[in-house]
């Protein structure tokens, strides 16, 4: 492999508030949702929220936030069914601290990677001439929370 040229490689310190990065995706995000419910008849009767970069706080508390203000509405329906995706750890925390009935966490499943064993035996078949298939790798596969159910337990 050769090494990519600096100009090519991504810089994930980017993505933080207040850098022209997220100015840009914010903007295009902006424009996105909008596009979107002008074009598309199955987001026209959808709410968006947007809480961008130019909003601080992080993502989860802002809209752990909007869930609490949700809940302070006259007419609010307590049937109503919050569903968050991510990997932080504090989701669980939050997702139980809001006490609402109805709550899922999605995620994708965590690969830690190959274990000892593993990589010893793909070691060997290596040494044998065998070599592995990467295009044959399961698809990610995802994880749902229902909170409800961690509750009762």
């Amino acid at each position: 492999e050769t090494v990519p040229d600096m100009s090519e490689v991504f810089d994930s310190n980017c993505i933080t508030p207040g850098t022209d990065f997220m100015c840009v995706l914010s903007d295009h995000l902006k424009y996105f949702v909008y596009y979107k419910m002008q074009t598309d008849i199955s987001w026209q009767n959808c709410q968006v929220v947007f809480s961008g970069q130019e909003v601080p706080g992080e993502g989860e508390h802002k809209i752990m936030e909007f869930i609490r203000t949700r809940k302070m509405e006259p007419g609010y329906d307590s049937n109503e069914t919050h569903c968050l995706y991510g990997l932080d750890a504090d989701l669980i925390m939050l997702a139980l601290a809001s006490h609402e009935p109805h709550f899922m966490l999605f995620r994708e499943e965590v690969d830690f990677g190959m274990s000892k064993r593993d990589k010893e035996r793909e070691e060997e078949m290596k040494m044998e001439g065998v070599l592995q298939d990467r295009s044959m790798k399961p698809a990610d596969r995802f994880q749902c929370l229902h909170i409800s159910i961690l509750r009762e337990y």
